[in-house]
């Protein structure tokens, strides 16, 4: 058991108490305006505690009830969630054991896991750690057999790592002891940290005590408000004079919009709400822009690209180069901006277009450009590495490669199969459908990826971890628990697609409108797409999906009655309806029984 240590008597003093006194009273000065609508917290406790978390709306699961687990015969979602549940018996054991257990004092003396310094290797695994467990816990996945830990001790110790990111945040701290945009610690990255820390506690929030959610709320408030005004950083500016050689901006927006499309679905009624939402916009959109996109008048989220953006970050081609080099695992790092699902589908809010801006852009330039050996076309003063070709590629013998290729080599592990990233790249491509025509299939690259992620879990010596010595630069154990949040995230995504619960995409932010009677999708039609949700969910029983599952009466089950819901509003096309359902013709009811009959159902 890892030793009681607590915060009331040790902490790492703000950057700012040890800087020139100019920067000091910036540092001080703006640390100050962000914390002061939180700072009242600890000035009257009782009702200043509950201002931002009685803001926050939680997570309907009710619409997810007979959605959990893996359903019968799904191999691929059997494989994911093999390699989860190892994985998740591995780290709960490791962080207990590693993280000090603590209690924090602003918060009752209440426990929680503390990580030992206020960075990236104290603040982020923990949110990661907790992210992880929520998914599991909440798609009903979470095997205690496996684990080793009943669920409600699975829980407890996800809270505690969920205390360990937020308790120590500044707007939880009036002794100016913690991490977080304005006080030097964290600024650079941490508001992705909360972003992950509240996405965690935003899943489990109906079984958080007041005083996680109390911190987690703060935490959020306070790091998406900062980012306001933030003035969005390039690569290179519209001339094409370089801000920051071999470096792009694209994962640091990517990640910078995290905090605020999270704010933004947790808290929906905060006045701020737009403000975060126009910057979550601006931010995706930089992220993987191009240079053409300086002249791009392509309208995304209402306006044109040409008036987002003040810089690009990529190629044209789709190409970045980051710590000096053609870097593969920083193009995959779109799927930062992709997570927007997430949130959005969670909030049943639209997707805004932003979160997918030049995605098939980013697919092709690791599915399709092909790279020339010795040749430097993007300028690293480095020459491509041998044997060329595309990042996923084909072994010698036609068999599909899990390492992808690095134009300049690989300065991240020995060994690319490891990056798990690339799994979540492609289940977002699979998603999206932008393998479209490609000659290999996007499902099959992560079968391809998965089993060489499964082989690496099972080598001698593990006990659920899937790295050892040896397969990273730097931070294996930082790479382990990033490893389980991105494949929990892609299990996240097959879920909720599998399930028809990702919510559609469109050209603003909002809250999705009541659905037709018999439209499954949100695009105001009851079709062939709609009878073909009817048939995959055929006879299922205790579904909490609605509209979205086929259930149109909502009673559960999918049967004739929700047939005939649907052959009664055959080929409607409204804006949105509350018209009440008139009785089917015989002849249309019939007919779409027959079509139901005829297609393909999934198996259950």
């Amino acid at each position: 058991m890892a030793r009681l240590h607590s915060l009331s008597t040790t902490h790492h003093a703000p950057s700012f108490l040890h800087a020139p006194r100019g920067q000091q009273s910036r540092r001080l000065a703006r640390a100050v305006c962000l914390g002061a609508s939180v700072l009242c917290v600890f000035l009257a406790v009782g009702d200043a505690f509950a201002q931002y978390y009685l803001n926050v709306q939680p997570v309907d699961w009710t619409k997810y009830s007979g959605l959990t687990g893996v359903q019968l015969g799904d191999t691929l979602g059997q494989n994911i969630n093999t390699i989860l549940q190892n994985e998740s018996r591995y780290l709960y054991n490791w962080v207990d054991a590693n993280y000090e257990h603590n209690t924090f004092k602003y918060f009752n003396e209440i426990e929680g896991y503390y990580g030992g310094s206020l960075d990236g290797s104290g603040v982020r695994p923990l949110a990661h750690f907790a992210w992880g467990n929520a998914v599991m816990l909440r798609t009903g996945t979470y095997d205690p057999v496996v684990s080793g830990l009943p669920a409600s001790d699975a829980l407890r110790r996800t809270e505690w790592a969920l205390r360990g990111v937020a308790m120590t945040h500044a707007s939880n701290r009036p002794d100016g002891s913690g991490w977080g945009q304005g006080t030097g610690y964290g600024e650079w990255q941490g508001a992705y940290w909360a972003s992950r820390g509240g996405q965690a506690a935003w899943m489990l929030w109906d079984s958080l005590s007041v005083e996680t959610k109390t911190a987690v709320a703060n935490m959020i408030k306070w790091e998406a408000d900062a980012f306001i005004d933030f003035t969005v950083p390039y690569w290179r500016n519209p001339d094409g004079s370089t801000n920051t050689p071999g470096n792009t901006r694209a994962e640091e927006n990517a990640w910078d919009s995290r905090i605020l499309t999270m704010a933004q679905a947790m808290m929906p009624n905060d006045p701020n709400i737009d403000l975060w939402r126009l910057k979550s916009s601006e931010l995706m959109v930089a992220s993987y822009s191009r240079e053409s996109d300086i002249y791009n008048t392509t309208l995304v989220d209402g306006i044109p690209v040409n008036e987002w953006i003040n810089g690009y970050n990529t190629f044209d081609d789709g190409v970045l180069v980051n710590h000096g080099i053609v870097h593969p695992g920083y193009m995959a790092v779109h799927t930062l901006t992709y997570d927007t699902l997430v949130d959005a589908s969670l909030a049943g809010q639209y997707i805004p277009e932003s979160a997918f801006f030049n995605n098939q852009v980013n697919w092709d330039s690791m599915t399709q450009l092909n790279f020339v050996a010795g040749t430097d076309p993007y300028a690293t003063g480095h020459p491509l590495l041998p044997p060329g070709g595309t990042v996923f590629h084909k072994n010698p013998d036609g068999s599909l490669d899990p390492a992808p290729y690095f134009p300049n080599g690989d300065d991240w592990s020995a060994d690319p199969t490891t990056d798990v990233n690339y799994v979540l790249h492609l289940m977002y491509g699979e998603l999206r459908g932008l393998d479209a025509g490609e000659e290999v299939d996007s499902m099959d690259w992560i079968n391809c990826e998965i089993d060489a992620l499964r082989d690496l879990q099972l080598r001698s010596g593990h006990d659920g971890n899937i790295y050892q010595d040896g397969d990273w630069a730097s931070d294996r154990d930082g790479n382990e628990i990033d490893t389980y949040r991105e494949i929990s995230e892609a299990w996240m995504i097959y879920w909720l697609n599998q399930h028809n619960q990702v919510s559609p995409t469109a050209d603003h932010w909002g809250a999705l409108p009541t659905l037709l009677p018999g439209d499954t999708n949100y695009d105001f039609e009851v079709d062939a797409a709609d009878a073909t949700v009817l048939a995959d969910f055929w006879g299922r029983t205790g579904l909490g999906g609605g509209f979205t599952v086929g259930d149109f009466n909502s009673d559960g089950t999918v049967n004739a009655l929700d047939a005939s819901i649907l052959a009664a509003n055959w080929g409607s096309h409204v804006e949105e309806s509350s018209a009440k359902v008139p009785e089917p013709s015989s002849a249309v009811l019939l007919a779409v029984l027959a079509l139901i009959a005829l297609l393909p159902r999934q198996a259950r």
